[in-house]
């Protein structure tokens, strides 16, 4: 009984030990899809109530296909990597060389990722086309001179600790760790707007889910039998990762994007359910009238507004199936973890492993699909969650007058703040980028 009772608290202590070694990986990861998922939220809310506009006001519409126009910060990130991938593959000589190279590719694309990351609160602003996707970008709420001199230092530091810092400390850790996780932040946040939705007028939770299933468990039986491989018994198989590690960085970024299609249409879906059951209201639209303009609060110049969700914007909600799909990710970690465990205790030995924490997305698939299927099981919803739809294409009825959006001074008086908060603001993009220009100068000054 004793001997049994040691042999469990190994393997269990074995286990922790790999998902310590996972963390690097596992935390940015789940960190990332918790604060992109409100975000595609507010994307999808403010592409049913934006006004259809013929061009972009600076013509970049005509340049780049309108299916890409929101993954323009991605797609040039990923094009980056891929370049310092190459690099990292077959420039094999002179080290030093090989991370004064590397640093120079990935400082620029690693500095502005840090600095993206969303340590304060944005004002996202969403507009749709007649045709195509719809687009967005984040405003800061203020712009201040030291914090941002604070964040362009910041991110130097990190980019310099990650790539050209020497010693392996916790230093050098922290800073690959929060490098890793700004990538991975920037490159989901272009997918807050889903290329698959382009080309038909509805996002089916089916399609996605089977699509993860399969594609899912072929990469954990590729995965397994890589990890299977390289325990064999004639002597184990050590696959370097210090070598290569973007290339498994690129394959964990990418697996990313396709578990954060599922997560991100759970979390919306929460919403939807919510709302169909008058737990959360529809969000109030408002006018925001600039400022020394003549008061006029018609629609009819539609070509010209866009939606402007503040931060006050916050509902609240029950997230089951957002919560289960995450739950799937943290359950792939462990099934690996456990999977290497019990083969060393079939005494296999397996070196270098670490490489595996990289493919934990890969994995996660089937189990980020299949947890929110379970649970809908469980609470008899399955034909509810089923049948879903995750519709883009709606042009709403906007109508003919709506009232001012509350000013800031208004709203510090307003004793139904909860109400204040559940709105959304219709106005004019001219304005907005005014306004968001004046801060600048006032920031310079």
């Amino acid at each position: 009984m004793h001997m049994t009772t040691t042999a469990v608290t190994s393997f269990l202590w074995s286990v922790v030990q790999k998902l310590w070694v996972f963390c690097p990986v596992l935390l940015p990861t789940i960190l990332a899809y918790v604060a992109l998922a409100p975000v595609s939220l507010k994307v999808w809310i403010g592409a049913q109530f934006a006004p259809r506009r013929n061009k972009h006001r600076d013509n970049t519409s005509d340049l780049i296909p309108s299916f890409l126009y929101p993954h323009q910060e991605t797609i040039v990130l990923a094009v980056f990597l891929i370049v310092a991938t190459l690099v990292d593959i077959f420039v094999k000589e002179v080290p030093v060389m090989k991370a004064l190279i590397m640093f120079v590719i990935l400082n620029f694309p690693g500095g502005y990722s840090v600095s993206r990351l969303p340590v304060r609160n944005h004002n996202l602003v969403i507009g749709r086309f007649k045709e195509g996707a719809p687009f967005f970008y984040q405003m800061k709420e203020e712009e201040t001179l030291v914090f941002n001199t604070c964040a362009c230092i910041a991110a130097f530091i990190v980019c310099f600790g990650a790539m050209l810092y020497e010693p392996h400390t916790f230093l050098r850790d922290l800073c690959q760790v929060v490098l890793y996780g700004s990538f991975l932040h920037l490159l989901l946040l272009g997918t807050a707007v889903p290329m698959s939705r382009v080309s038909r007028e509805e996002r089916r939770p089916k399609d996605n889910l089977v699509a993860g299933m399969i594609g899912g468990t072929i990469c954990i039986a590729v995965v397994a039998g890589a990890i299977f491989y390289m325990g064999r018994r004639d002597g184990p198989f050590v696959l370097s990762d210090e070598d290569s590690v973007l290339v498994h960085a690129n394959v964990s970024w990418y697996w990313s994007m396709i578990c954060f299609e599922i997560i991100a249409l759970c979390y919306k879906m929460d919403y939807t359910f919510a709302q169909e059951s008058g737990h959360v209201k529809v969000p109030d639209l408002k006018l925001r009238q600039p400022e020394g303009e003549k008061s006029d609060t018609s629609t009819d110049r539609t070509q010209q507004y866009v939606v402007r969700i503040p931060t006050s914007f916050q509902p609240s909600f029950d997230k089951p199936y957002f919560y289960a799909s995450l739950a799937g990710l943290i359950a792939a970690a462990v099934f690996l973890a456990c999977f290497i465990t019990c083969l060393e205790a079939m005494g296999r030995t397996i070196l270098g492993y670490e490489w595996v924490r990289f493919y934990l997305s890969a994995v996660a698939a089937p189990f980020v699909c299949a947890f929110p299927m379970a649970l809908a099981y469980r609470k008899r919803e399955f034909k509810k969650v089923w049948g879903y739809r995750e519709r883009w294409m709606d042009i709403p009825d906007l109508p003919v007058r709506v009232p001012f959006a509350v000013s800031s001074e208004e709203k510090s008086t307003d004793t139904e703040s909860t109400d204040s908060a559940a709105g959304i603001e219709l106005c004019d993009e001219e304005s907005i980028l005014r306004e968001e220009k004046d801060k600048e100068q006032v920031d310079l000054v």
